[in-house]
């Protein structure tokens, strides 16, 4: 749909009818280091920046707006990325400059960075997540309830 050469990821819709994705940027750089959210129109114009995209930094994957605002959570991971889409979880609060390499926040304490999954957003700034042994639920805070998964 956006005509990139190269691999698009995990599209969600916004609330105003765009398709946000993750774009692996290829074009003209380093394979390894642009990984950022685009969005285009469901007719396939005004395909552009949405966040990130100016400087390298990680992969910005599985994006989704929370149902009670305009933020935007995501799945932040180091440099080509971590097996299963494991990462940080941040998030975009609008406005925000697309090109501010510190216009999202971590949204967890820094001791357990790059330990989640593909974050899920829910009501009341919710967000359902897991990691390998629990499920988690957290606020946009980072204040977790954690659910111990028992072993099989």
């Amino acid at each position: 749909m956006s005509g990139n050469p190269d691999v698009d990821n995990t599209p969600t819709v916004l609330r105003d009818g765009r398709v946000l994705y993750m774009r692996w940027d290829y074009n003209h750089r380093n394979q390894n280091v642009f990984h950022h959210l685009w969005s285009i129109n469901p007719d396939g114009s005004n395909n552009t920046i949405f966040y990130g995209n100016v400087y390298p930094g990680g992969v910005f994957i599985n994006a989704r707006q929370l149902p009670d605002g305009e933020d935007i959570i995501f799945t932040l991971m180091p440099g080509h990325g971590r097996r299963n889409n494991q990462g940080s979880i941040a998030k975009l609060s609008p406005p925000f400059d697309p090109s501010d390499p510190f216009a999202f926040k971590f949204i967890e304490a820094p001791h357990r960075r790059y330990r989640y999954f593909e974050p899920i957003p829910l009501k009341d700034n919710l967000i359902l997540t897991c990691d390998a042994h629990n499920i988690i639920i957290m606020d946009t805070n980072g204040i977790q309830i954690t659910i111990p998964v028992p072993s099989v």
